[in-house]
């Protein structure tokens, strides 16, 4: 039998501290710990029994940080009887401070690009965020914006570091990683306060004040090594203003810092690195088929890593660092892919074995939501089921992205939650209603009375931040007109703040803007407007046909833009690298299909048949992400065992291509020879 205790345990944590919003909210006095322990439920039955012993005392203590984290402000009223002691503290939460202000309001076209701007943190590390943010939008009415359903832009940070980073921002805590620097064999121990994550480069930083070196740094998230610890330490509120300095001084490194390359016509790597470069330099200085192109970067190693991966399409001119730096990298490569496979650091491995071909699963985000994300579920629905009225649960559950079942029980839950009245009980006209006939007989829920909240939540900072730079992201994609609706729509967000606290300290993520590209406009364009492209296209083995695509879906993966479309020569769906596209013109003649949900599609092999075997990097695991690379074991010496499934042999090529030197194919034989003959092929441009 199971016993009292581990009932009360049962009682999922949102409906406790869904219930402690409501309370505080309709609180206008506010309330002691004492007077919202013995009443709100969750905490009433363990009080009455126990009173507040040090474990509801630390529950109550997590459950405002959860609050602060969700964005909701909680006030704090001092006793004017006795200042200082905190059992007459009394607490509150401003109803105008947590929910969207009266005076804001989004039109239709700006809360569907703010519905867009969430779907490009569905990867990766701020999931959360976007999960939220797109729950509190769905509240605001935003649906999903259908002229934009193709567009798919992934902004995810997929370094495992991000996350803890991200909270020690949120609530103001030092905290400590190992750092790895390129020049060095062992990382160094580092304990910083966490400012802000910046995007520049196509790669994620952290601008933080180094509290043993006494300065301001930058650190990139990709050499952070193992676990990131926070402390219980809080940190200055003054540090946040070095980080504007520090992005300031960041960028004119990158103006300071140049390097000369010489690309290859129609290759990759002109895509790529022209719309990062300079004017092009004198043609005549280049080889037939080639041009040079000088290029600014914020660092050579990282520069050196990514110029490797492009192979036999560049080589390096200046400066010498850097040429050398490109080399060694692709001799590493060779040799790692010239005999039979070697652990990087540990000598012989055992004979690979090949992996067994799997089925893809779709994960729904339904299947991680976690206890915030409920009570953010719980505020949002109210708003949403007031606006729309009576609304089929299946609907309900689509619209928000949730097991339909689960939602069901949330919705039960929601029809019995309330607020104590007056007698300190739960009494039938302090609790929310529903026609609980409508979701028996019909599963159609109808709220029939609401309490304490009526409207959307507001964004917390971190929601806010993620939009904004998901705003700023999505703007060289659309139309002159459209990019002002986006512009409009931050504008506003950065209005809706998540309290005073969060807009003193500035934005929690920022970006530089990427250099804008044509070819993604004009594809975006045809998606909208349901028109066929015809392009070249140069396939992995260096051959080049013309094809004839009627766009689907435009999303981002390992770097670099895809296209999926219906191609008429193949008579089937494909995947497009743009950067392996030329000519790239629009058609007169329309599409016939539908646009792919942005927010459903991944981009990888049209084709995965042939198993692979790898050791990665544990720092490389990230950049492999496009390609699904599924560990199969512990990490050994910094390197960690892996399988993946490829298109074809050639397809290895451009996995190694992610991460030159950190990502090793060990079988199939064919795959591993055909990343030895790149490497080679790259290395006499050198000759070397």
């Amino acid at each position: 039998m199971a016993t009292v205790e581990s009932q009360r345990s049962r009682i999922p944590g949102e409906r406790r501290v869904f219930s402690l919003v409501l309370a505080l909210v309709a609180s206008t006095q506010g309330a002691t710990k004492h007077e919202l322990l013995s009443t709100v439920y969750g905490y009433a039955d363990r009080y009455r029994e126990r009173g507040a012993d040090e474990a509801l005392e630390r529950q109550f203590e997590r459950d405002k940080e959860q609050l602060r984290a969700l964005g909701i402000p909680l006030e704090t009223l001092d006793s004017p009887l006795e200042s200082g002691n905190n059992q007459l503290t009394r607490y509150r939460i401003s109803k105008q401070l947590m929910l969207v202000p009266d005076d804001i309001r989004f039109t239709a076209k700006e809360l569907g690009l703010l519905r867009l701007a969430a779907l490009a943190w569905r990867e990766g590390s701020l999931t959360a965020e976007s999960r939220r943010s797109a729950m509190k939008l769905e509240a605001l009415g935003a649906g999903l914006d259908v002229q934009h359903l193709g567009i798919a832009p992934r902004l995810g940070i997929s370094e495992p570091a991000a996350a803890p980073l991200q909270r020690g921002i949120d609530e103001r805590r030092v905290v400590e990683f190992a750092y790895q620097l390129p020049d060095r064999d062992t990382p160094m121990a580092r304990r910083v306060a966490p400012l802000r994550l910046h995007r520049a480069e196509g790669r994620w930083h952290l601008v933080a004040f180094d509290l043993d070196r006494d300065e301001p740094r930058v650190f990139l998230l990709s050499r952070v090594i193992g676990a990131v610890r926070l402390s219980v330490e809080a940190f200055d509120e003054g540090f946040f203003a070095h980080v504007d300095p520090v992005i300031r001084k960041l960028l004119e490194r990158r103006d300071a810092q140049r390097a000369i390359v010489r690309v290859g016509s129609g290759s990759i790597a002109e895509a790529r690195l022209s719309a990062r470069a300079e004017e092009p330099l004198d043609p005549a200085a280049g080889r037939a088929g080639e041009h040079e192109l000088e290029l600014r970067t914020l660092d050579l190693h990282e520069l050196a890593t990514e110029l490797a991966g492009y192979g036999d399409e560049v080589s390096v001119i200046a400066p010498q660092e850097l040429r050398d730096a490109v080399v060694t990298r692709l001799r590493l490569v060779r040799a790692q892919h010239d005999q039979v496979p070697i652990d990087p650091a540990a000598g012989a491995a055992p004979a690979p074995r090949p992996p067994k071909a799997r089925a893809a699963r779709d994960v729904r985000r339904q299947d991680v939501l976690t206890a915030p994300d409920r009570v953010v579920l719980l505020l949002s629905l109210i708003p949403y089921l007031m606006e729309h009225g009576d609304t089929p649960l299946a609907e309900l559950a689509r619209t928000f992205d949730i097991d339909a079942e689960a939602l069901r029980a949330l919705i039960e839950f929601l029809g019995t939650a309330g607020v104590p009245g007056e007698t300190r009980t739960y009494q039938d006209e302090d609790l929310f209603d529903i026609d609980w006939e409508a979701l028996e007989t019909d599963d159609v829920v109808r709220l029939t009375r609401v309490v304490a909240v009526d409207d959307a939540p507001r964004f917390s900072a971190g929601e806010r931040s993620a939009l904004i730079v998901g705003l700023h992201s999505l703007i060289p994609l659309l139309p002159e007109a459209e990019g002002a609706h986006a512009r409009s729509a931050a504008e506003k967000l950065a209005a809706v703040g998540g309290g005073a606290q969060a807009g003193e300290r500035g934005e929690a993520i920022s970006a530089t803007a990427d250099p804008e590209d044509e070819r993604v406009a004009t594809i975006a364009s045809t998606i909208e407007s349901r028109r066929r492209v015809a392009f070249l296209y140069r396939d992995l083995r260096g051959n080049e046909t013309e094809r004839i695509v009627e766009p689907l879906l435009l999303t981002q993966a390992s770097g670099g833009w895809y296209l999926r479309g219906y191609c008429l020569a193949r008579g089937a769906e494909r995947n497009f690298l743009l950067d392996s596209m030329r000519e790239l013109r629009r058609l007169a003649e329309s599409s016939d299909r539908e646009p792919t949900r942005g927010a459903e599609a991944t981009v990888g092999p049209s084709e995965t048949e042939l198993p692979a075997v790898l050791r990665l990097r544990e720092t490389a695991v990230p950049r492999a992400a496009a390609f699904s690379p599924r560990v199969q074991g512990e990490a050994q010496h910094g390197w960690v065992p892996a399988e993946v499934l490829l298109a074809h042999p050639a397809t290895a090529v451009r996995l190694v291509q992610t991460a030159p030197a950190d990502a090793i194919v060990e079988a199939p034989e064919q795959a591993r020879r055909a990343v030895r003959d790149w490497a080679d092929r790259a290395l006499a441009r050198y000759d070397a």
